[in-house]
């Protein structure tokens, strides 16, 4: 990558803002061998507050604590 992200931005969402009916669980079949994965889906609501990271480079991250 020569540059800044532009197309695509990394986008994170605020737990805070994700309510227990927006979540819906998911599971996965075909991808482990002792049966299905258990996901989490976020279904999508006008409330949730959303953190846009457009001009990240290759050379930066986000920690999560």
């Amino acid at each position: 990558m020569k540059g800044p992200v532009k197309g695509d931005p990394l986008a994170l969402c605020d737990r805070k803002s994700v309510k227990i009916d927006d979540q819906v669980p998911q599971h996965l079949y075909g991808f482990a061998p002792n049966g299905p994965l258990s996901n989490l889906n976020i279904k999508y609501n006008p409330d949730h507050k959303w953190f846009y990271y457009p001009d990240m480079t290759n050379d930066e991250t986000i920690a999560f604590i």
